[in-house]
């Protein structure tokens, strides 16, 4: 059964700085089933899937569907709760 992603709070404030550096962004939360919100393109020479979660309320724990993605996917997916946190990523990749 499909499972509607939920959107946290600071995503559209994460997509909105990003797109701002100049990145491209495709947003991957509403397909649910614990795939990532955003797939991230930078530089023309990278694709980053990320995890982006909010430290209010259910804080930055993966829900069950989350988890199994992560444990099967055989690329790399991050978790941010900030826009910090995702310059950090970028900064790794340059």
């Amino acid at each position: 059964m499909r499972r509607d992603g939920r959107v946290d709070a600071n995503q559209s404030d994460i997509v909105k700085k990003l797109r701002e550096l100049g990145a491209s962004v495709l947003i991957l939360s509403p397909l649910g089933n614990g795939c990532p919100d955003l797939l991230i393109g930078w530089k023309d020479t990278v694709n980053l899937l990320v995890e982006v979660k909010n430290l209010e309320g259910r804080g930055a724990k993966l829900t069950p569907d989350e988890q199994l993605f992560f444990n099967h996917w055989r690329g790399p997916v991050e978790v941010v709760t900030c826009f910090e946190d995702i310059l950090a990523l970028l900064e790794a990749v340059r």
